[in-house]
């Protein structure tokens, strides 16, 4: 998904192991997707 979620359910994959990203900026962008998703789901929202 564009929050970086996985077929799995609430499973996350960021940075260089998610496959997409080529570099530190890239990867921390990823990680900041996922971090928002996970952040507005804990507040019961969507991202």
């Amino acid at each position: 998904t564009p929050e970086m979620e996985t077929k799995v359910k609430n499973l996350f994959a960021v940075g260089d192991g998610a496959g997409i990203s080529r570099g530190l900026l890239q990867a921390s962008a990823s990680g900041m997707l996922a971090a928002r998703a996970i952040a507005a789901r804990l507040k019961g929202g969507t991202a």
